[in-house]
């Protein structure tokens, strides 16, 4: 299911502007050597589904390799009920696809592999990062099959686990995934399960957007029903943010205590469910090794 970011970043969406035209190659490579590769961009004149007029070409009726094969489509995000357990018929599957920034914010994207793991790799000396005055915001490409804070999509379709939640584009210039990283959902077009994870615009509202962190983590206690916190930096207070798969806030807290003292958060409060955890301090984002949490 397509859905919008939170309201606040609908308001200053329009308030950057993309200078120019931008495609990205992404470039996977199975086990055994197979190879196969996408474009991603961005276009002004794009839709979510296929533009001919930027090259896009539906292969849905085309013979698929049933080996290794990566491709753009719109299998989940047309389907409003969300779930991952019926086949899917999408609409288009295609090797390249744009998309309007000012309008989609994000591209669903399926891979299906007999031989894992699998690696992606792309230039991330060309993958824009997007200055934008509102907030003191930026705006970054992220790879995912999670869902961001904020809101991107409707996680609820998706609750893989994503090395490190998500990935900066700009940040990395390499992944190597296995199927644990994915949720899966079957399909009429291959005889087997498919992959499904996403691409697509995400903002943080600062510009220097993370304070790097080797190991800061975060570990919930079900018995305790506490969420305690690792390897933190001395900076205080910490904001604690919580979101549900759906992109809202649901607790936001700090940590006062110093380095050395009790790094916990009781959270009782919550109901059965996934939830994403972010931390900051001083406005400044902390990258969290992992921070979905799930509460029984």
């Amino acid at each position: 299911m397509k859905i919008s970011f939170a309201i606040a970043f609908l308001l200053f969406t329009r308030l950057f502007s993309f200078a120019q035209e931008f495609s990205l190659p992404l470039f996977f490579e199975d086990a055994v050597g197979n190879k196969d590769t996408l474009i991603f961009g961005f276009d002004p004149s794009a839709t979510f589904g296929i533009d001919t007029q930027l090259g896009e070409e539906n292969i849905l009726d085309k013979s698929l390799d049933s080996t290794f094969n990566v491709f753009f489509s719109d299998a989940v995000s047309i389907d409003d009920g969300c779930s991952l357990q019926s086949p899917k018929i999408p609409t288009y599957i295609s090797k390249s696809q744009y998309i309007n920034p000012y309008e989609d914010f994000y591209m669903e994207l399926g891979l299906h592999a007999k031989n894992m793991p699998v690696m992606v790799s792309w230039d991330s000396t060309k993958t824009p990062v997007f200055e934008q005055s509102y907030l003191y915001s930026d705006v970054f490409v992220i790879m995912t099959s999670w869902n961001p804070p904020g809101g991107w999509f409707d996680g609820i379709c998706c609750s893989g686990d994503w090395p490190g939640g998500y990935t900066f584009l700009s940040e990395k210039s390499n992944l190597i995934l296995d199927e644990n990283n994915f949720c899966r959902y079957p399909t009429n077009n291959f005889n087997d399960s498919i992959n499904l994870f996403y691409i697509g615009l995400f903002q943080y509202t600062s510009s220097e957007y993370l304070v790097k962190q080797k190991e800061v983590n975060c570990i919930y206690n079900e018995a305790d029903k506490v969420l305690n916190f690792f390897n933190l930096p001395d900076s205080r207070p910490l904001k604690i943010q919580i979101y549900n798969t759906w992109g809202k806030l649901v607790l936001e807290d700090e940590l006062v205590s110093t380095i050395n003292e009790n790094n916990s958060l009781r959270i009782n409060s919550l109901f059965t469910g996934i939830y994403l955890v972010k931390l900051s301090s001083e406005n400044k984002y902390l990258q969290i090794s992992n921070n979905k949490i799930f509460i029984n």
